[in-house]
């Protein structure tokens, strides 16, 4: 089995999942309640580029493809958006722009010293929860199985808090 057949949008939009809740549970166990950990910064942008990958991968895209994308959160979501994914909020729309630079440069998984400014936690897990949502009915309908959006929006749901939007 090649990469192509291994990496499927469903796998890509559960590992965003996954990294989302991570960094829910992270934050929740962080004794610090002013400032989210770089691991949780790190987890979080880690969901958020999948989901848009995901979304990605739904609509025709290949693994070549995401490799043009790189670990651009601003590309990403340019590329799922020219792809028709539901835009982003003005608000969502500036946590990808201030998170961008530290994700792309990998300032999460390594030391580099400075002043930096982050939004607020809360608004890049709605964000991500956001992008997964969207992108839950492309994903399910390229495995075949329309009937697993519910379930992948109940998780959501469940355990990020995402409603369908108003």
């Amino acid at each position: 089995m090649d990469r192509n057949q291994r990496t499927t949008p469903l796998g890509i939009w559960r590992y965003g999942y996954d990294y989302l809740r991570a960094a829910v549970t992270l934050d929740d166990a962080d004794p610090n309640p002013w400032v989210a950990s770089n691991v949780t910064h790190q987890c979080v942008c880690q969901g958020i580029e999948l989901a848009f990958k995901s979304y990605l991968l739904a609509r025709g895209g290949t693994l070549n493809d995401l490799k043009t994308v790189g670990h651009s959160l601003m590309r990403s979501m340019v590329a799922a958006e020219d792809l028709r994914l539901t835009p982003l909020s003005p608000e969502h729309r500036d946590a990808m722009e201030m998170m961008d630079r530290y994700y792309r440069e990998h300032e999460f998984r390594y030391i580099v010293t400075g002043l930096k400014e982050y939004p607020n936690l809360s608004r890049l897990l709605s964000a991500g929860a956001t992008i997964l949502y969207n992108a839950a009915p492309d994903v399910a309908s390229a495995t075949g199985s329309n009937d697993l959006v519910h379930r992948m929006r109940l998780d959501l749901s469940a355990v990020l808090g995402q409603t369908p939007p108003a």
